[in-house]
């Protein structure tokens, strides 16, 4: 992660590792190491079945009576593929 920020002479200054660090802190609030489990609790099972209805049916309709109209299935199924992905990692 490089963040460039001008200081008024024209030079750039990339951050420093510390910074990068509480980025991630900020961004992500933990990372766990490969072999160390998350502690965070999964989201509720409903709460994340609502938010994919409302990503598929915001799909449809930005896609709906457009030139993707051919394509919506083909980009649906890889769509759903992305959430498969990321469901077997969980996992």
């Amino acid at each position: 992660m490089r963040i460039d920020c001008e200081d008024g002479f024209g030079f750039f200054h990339a951050s420093s590792p510390t910074a990068r660090v509480l980025d991630v802190r900020q961004l992500y609030d933990h990372c766990p190491h490969r072999d160390e489990t998350d502690p965070r609790p999964l989201p509720d099972q409903r709460a994340v079945q609502g938010a994919l209805a409302d990503v598929f049916d915001a799909f449809v309709s930005m896609r709906s009576d457009t030139r993707l109209d051919r394509d919506l299935e083909d980009l649906h199924l890889s769509t759903v593929k992305v959430f498969h992905r990321a469901a077997t990692q969980v996992q």
